[in-house]
């Protein structure tokens, strides 16, 4: 090994034997750089040694580079294999070669460890710094070194072997973490079972109420939706009236329009033949008096003869006339007195209206209130559900810094048997409310843990109910602390402010009186104050003020301090303040203190009374209804009977009325029989006289005006004609507008009822929709597929769950569900069902991964028994062997010791497989396992070199190194160990000849005993180094060889030298030197080129006789040996005549060169014959 410039040596080598090799020398001489150069030539890393972890710590101090090569004898290539390393300190970096070949540090390990070597395993490579490491490497660590050190395959086994258990141990990993979660699933799905159904049953009921909701409002919009067609059908039959009376009333219309301009125009055409014809006209009309004597004496008789006839039936008319008018005012005054209108008619119609509003808007709002409360109603469910579980993550908070599994059942307790206590219980951790999050901080540096779980009674008796039963901390807050504290109201004064102050502890949360009462009576929160970054600056200052203020404020709070203010007790006045950080790191109250408390219960309850006042409105307007009702009947039936009286009576006082304006008129109308009779002979006279005038101005003027006359006689008829059809068709025309008008009447009505209906409708829609969150069928407009199908699902369920098909069978079953609705429900929640249901399926999937996983962990459990198998046979005889030889050397030593093989109760544990060295070396003890703290650091040391000499044997390693193993021994020990090294080397070397299992020892110490066996295998170095060595004697690369010569008398012995010696001397020094090293140092062979080149003839036939006569002499020393042969090359262009020849002396003679043209020519036995 040659170090240059390593660590205590500008440069050394080292030549070791092939046994055990002692290095000995004092203290920092180099001992251990030596094994260091070993270590870290060969691949090593510097955490080997535990030196240093930097390899430029192992440069000499003030040198930048230094190197260590290490030479191994390779016996299968029949020579040494360089090993190199140069490191360069200021890089902390090295490089490495092999052969000189440079090679990465991965690829020199790989190398080194083709022979075998492991300069990383304790077990046979021992640095001084790690020798008491040995001890300290645990059962695990000192099998896997062990099998290091042996044979190759028994470790490749090993770690295979751990390798599988690693994903062995990842499947028993998987398999008991899934059955031991099957279990918990199994306890969770117990647990939940109950609370699950529960809920279940709750919302059954609770769906079931829905769906009666959604059913009433559903059957509630069908019929009005009936109400709604038959009153469209009553609009579509008004319709078609109206237009009939109207096509009817058209073609009158249009006839009389027709008739009117007819008769226009014969007006008009008879008043213009009259205007035209005026005095024709005279002329024939007093021609036609005249002409029309017969029939005017006929005429006045007739006239005469009918007033005679009327006179004569006069009184008996006129009786018959009053006899009539006389029973029909009978009638009328009769009726008239008896019929006596009902004032309280109309004032009974405004009533009905009015109820009729106030119903319809009493109903609106019982629906509205109904959304209202269905919401509500859902709303508290989700608020209790979310309150719920606030409340469990409170209760599992509280446990765990409580350290009181007690409480939520304690809790648990009181919410299901709430009856049997006086008053409410409380738990400050669950009641109180921090709005502001940021004030979470200062709760938990003023509140105890002790003071959040504790439960507050109102009375003795509730706290005994607990208190027996659990085992919790508990108080009782009277109802005059209560008060106390409800009366305590702290604000800030300006003052306060000023100083920086921004509020008390006791305003920053909300919780019942009887939690604050009790945390105020504990903590004084209402006298301490909270402050701010004014306060933190000039905190003492501020904190004093502050008591001068109000003596009673001690403690103050800011985000970042804690500041306490109190008295000498020796000297009231002097105050002192104390601070301290405020904790961060210690969040008993957390988040779910910043979420608003809910009184649910109360509100459930409010809820329910809420509701029960709606039912009983619900039951009013029912009620209301129904008076409304028979009330409307008696006042249709009363207006009906009114209005049969009053018609009847105004049909005799119209009967009543013509008879008399008929008696009237006929009275004035009594005939004149005296002045009949004499208009009779006057008339008569008349037309006598007038009568032969009248006729011949007739003939004249009938001749002249018989066409106009014509068409005025044709005219006038057809206009009297028209008249009368003008008559009709206008009495026909006001029928027909009667009719009209009626039927439009009706037609309004009917209309305003559809809108009503359509109004009604609508209304019921809208119900339906937000109680079923889908739009019935049949409602108009587009309906989405989603609607349809939310829709078909709420048939399905009617069906299912039996919802009744009429509106008084749904009123019973509501107030049937709503009864059961109203038990307790806090046996199971939302999130209950929900986790069973999953529970549910988690269980099934780990059933399936169970199994799965007990198959694989099956396999690998019959893969790993056969390759544990395997192994297990090959390392037991070995630990056996190695114990055999480790109690008879601790035998030889007068003490006991055992190597045991440990093996762990899980035999697929392969990472806890192990080798346990147990020694006694004391009577009167037992075993003991070694260790750095049961046995003295000799004890370990003795141990340590006997185990590494018990694996000699067994595990084969080219060299093993042990850095002053022999300190702490004591001196009986350190001889026999060392003896026992000798005589251990011996035997290896005897035994049956084999020198395979020949390992080479470094022993490295600073000192040896006296007297100790040495012989021919142990080889001893003597380190001789340090600052104090200054003679050059010391100094290795002085010595040297000097060759003197004398070639002539009278001169003195030279050192041979080119400048003292001839090119000749020199020649014949040079070969004679070389022949000297015949017997002393075997090479295969010597070349000499062109030697005897300047020798004298004398010397050079000298020189040759005497090399001749040197192989004689080596072939024939020692009985034949050939071992010391060396083959000699001498080259020369020519040689002396004379020389002595022999049959050692091979001639080689070259016959070549440019003037041999034909190589084939000459013939080489036939030259060496010349």
């Amino acid at each position: 090994m040659d170090v240059l410039t390593k660590l205590t040596y500008n440069y050394v080598e080292c030549r070791p034997g092939p046994y055990l090799n002692v290095i000995i020398g004092p203290n920092g001489t180099g001992k251990s750089s030596i094994i260091c150069g070993i270590c870290l030539a060969l691949g090593g890393s510097p955490k080997i040694l535990g030196r240093s972890d930097n390899i430029s710590d192992f440069v000499m101090h003030g040198k930048d580079e230094g190197s260590v090569e290490v030479f191994i004898w390779d016996s299968t290539r029949g020579r040494a294999v360089a090993f190199c390393i140069n490191i360069v300190s200021h890089k902390n970096t090295a490089s490495y070669t092999i052969d000189g070949r440079h090679k990465k540090q991965s690829e020199l390990k790989e190398e080194s460890g083709k022979y075998n070597i492991q300069v990383d395993n304790p077990c046979t490579f021992l640095a001084q710094d790690k020798v008491k490491s040995f001890a300290e490497q645990g059962p695990q660590k000192l099998l896997y070194n062990t099998q290091k050190a042996g044979p190759k395959n028994l470790l490749e086994k090993h770690q295979k072997l751990e390798k599988q258990s690693v994903e062995g141990s990842e499947f028993q990993n998987e398999l008991d973490q899934l059955i031991k979660r099957g279990e918990q699933v199994d306890l969770e799905l117990k647990t939940k079972k109950q609370r699950a159904d529960a809920y279940k049953e709750w919302a059954a009921r609770n769906r079931i109420l829905n769906l009666l909701e959604i059913k009433k409002s559903l059957i509630e919009y069908q019929n009005k939706l009936d109400t709604l067609k038959e009153a469209s059908e009553r609009v579509d039959i008004a319709d078609r009236q109206v237009n009939e009376s109207k096509a009817q009333l058209e073609p009158v219309n249009k006839s009389i329009k027709n008739v009117e301009a007819t008769i226009e125009s014969l007006e008009k055409e008879i008043g213009d033949l009259r205007n035209k014809n005026k005095t024709a006209t005279k002329n024939i009309e007093d021609a036609l008096r005249h002409n029309s004597l017969d029939e005017k004496l006929q005429k006045a008789a007739d006239t005469l003869k009918k007033v005679q006839n009327t006179y004569a039936q006069w009184d008996k008319e006129k009786e018959s006339i009053t006899k009539e008018y006389d029973k029909y005012k009978n009638f009328y005054e009769t009726l008239s007195q008896k019929f006596s209108p009902d004032e309280n008619l109309p004032k009974l119609k405004d009533e009905l209206y009015a109820e009729s509003t106030k119903i319809r808007e009493e109903e609106i709002e019982i629906k509205e209130k109904q959304t209202i409360y269905f919401r509500l109603d859902n709303q508290l469910h989700s608020n209790q559900n979310s309150q719920r579980n606030s409340m469990e993550t409170k209760l599992r908070n509280l446990v765990k810094f409580r350290n009181n599994p007690a409480i939520p059942d304690a809790w648990e307790f009181y919410t299901k048997n709430r009856e049997k206590f006086r008053g409410q219980v409380y738990v400050p951790y669950l009641d109180v409310h921090i709005p502001n999050a940021n004030n979470l901080v200062l709760f938990n540096n003023v509140v105890a843990s002790r003071d959040l779980g504790i439960f507050i009674f109102s009375c003795s008796q509730d706290e005994e109910l607990l208190i027996n039963k659990f085992k919790i901390d508990s108080s009782i807050v009277s109802q005059e602390m209560i008060q106390n504290f409800e009366e305590t109201k702290v604000e800030l004064s300006p003052q306060l402010g000023e100083l920086g102050f921004v509020d008390f502890l006791l305003n920053l949360f909300k919780s019942s009186s009887p939690v604050g009462a009790y945390l105020n009576g504990l903590y004084s929160m209402d006298k301490l104050l909270i402050g701010g970054q004014k306060v933190e600056e000039n905190y003492e200052r501020i904190c004093q003020a502050a008591k001068e203020i109000n003596p009673e404020f001690q403690l103050f709070l800011t985000r970042q301090l804690r500041i306490e203010v109190f008295s000498s007790r020796h000297d009231p006045k002097k105050i002192y303040v104390e601070r301290k950080p405020i904790i961060y790191n210690n969040p008993r109250f957390d988040m779910e203190h910043t979420k608003s408390l809910i009184d649910v219960d109360n509100e459930f309850k409010k809820l329910q009374e809420d509701k029960e006042i709606l039912k009983e409105r619900q039951e009013n307007v029912a009620k209301a209804k129904e008076d409304f009702k028979r009330r409307g009947e008696e006042y249709r039936e009363k207006m009906k009977k009114e209005k049969e009286k009053s018609d009847e009576i105004k049909r005799y006082r119209d009967h009543a009325t013509k008879c008399k304006e008929k008696l009237s008129q006929y009275s004035k109308e009594k005939p004149n029989l005296e002045a009949a009779q004499a208009a009779y002979n006057e008339a008569s006279n008349k037309i006598l006289e007038t009568a032969i005038g009248d006729f011949e101005r007739i003939v004249d003027s009938m001749e002249n005006q018989r066409d106009p006359i014509n068409t005025i006689a044709i005219n006038c008829d057809e206009h009297v004609r028209l008249k009368s059809r003008l008559k009709q068709l206008k009495a026909e025309k006001d029928f027909f507008d009667q009719v009209h008008h009626a039927n439009k009447e009706d037609y309004q009505q009917k209309l305003k009822s559809r809108s009503d209906a359509k109004e009604e409708v609508d209304y019921r829609k809208s119900v339906f929709k937000q109680v079923a969150e889908c739009s019935p069928p049949g409602s108009g407009g587009e309906v989405t597929n989603e609607d349809k199908r939310k829709f078909e699902k709420i048939l399905k369920e009617f069906e299912e769950k039996q919802i009744p098909d009429d509106l008084e069978s749904i009123e019973l079953k509501n107030a049937e569900e709503r009864k059961k609705s109203t038990k307790d429900r806090q046996d199971g929640t939302e999130k209950d069902a929900d986790e069973y249901e999953r529970f549910l399926k988690e269980r099934e999937i780990l059933v399936k991964s169970i199994r799965l996983a007990t198959e694989k962990n099956d396999r690998w459990k019959n893969k790993m028994d056969t390759e544990l198998a395997s192994w297990l046979e090959q390392l037991r005889p070995m630990i056996d062997s190695i114990n055999e030889k480790f109690s008879q050397f601790f035998g030889t030593l007068g003490c006991v010791g055992e190597v045991r093989f440990d093996e762990p109760e899980n035999k697929y544990s392969i990472s806890e497989y192990g080798i346990k060295i147990m020694v006694k070396f004391r009577n009167g003890t037992c075993l003991r396992e070694l260790n750095p703290q049961t046995q003295s650091g000799g004890e370990r040391s003795v141990s340590t070199m006997l185990y590494i000499m018990a694996l000699q044997n067994l595990c084969f390693v080219p060299f093993r190194c042990v850095d002053e193993i022999n300190q702490g021994m004591d001196p009986n020990n350190e001889r026999a160990v060392f003896n026992m090294m000798v005589k251990l080397l011996d035997n290896n070397e005897g035994e049956g000849g084999n020198n395979n299992n020949k390992t080479q020892y470094f022993l490295l110490t600073p000192k040896l005993l006296n007297g100790l066996q040495f012989n021919e295998r142990v080889t001893v170095h003597v380190v001789h180094n340090g600052p104090a060595i200054e003679n050059p004697l010391y100094s290795i690369s002085e010595y040297g060889i000097k060759i003197m010569v004398k070639f002539r008398n009278g001169t003195c012995l030279r050192e041979l030298n080119p400048q003292t010696q001839s090119g000749g001397e020199r020649s014949v020094s040079t070969m004679l030197y070389i022949m000297a090293l015949q017997n002393l140092c075997f090479v295969p062979f010597r070349c000499v080129d062109e030697i005897n080149q300047g020798m004298d003839p004398n010397n050079e036939r000298a020189v040759f006789n005497m090399m001749v006569k040197l192989l004689d002499n080596n072939e024939g020393e020692g009985g034949g040996n050939n071992n010391n042969k060396t083959q000699y090359f001498l080259l020369t262009p020519k040689l002396l005549n004379g020389l002595q020849f022999n049959e050692r002396v091979t001639v080689h003679v070259v016959h070549n060169g440019p003037a041999i043209e034909n190589p084939l020519d000459w013939d080489p036995q036939r030259l060496l014959r010349r």
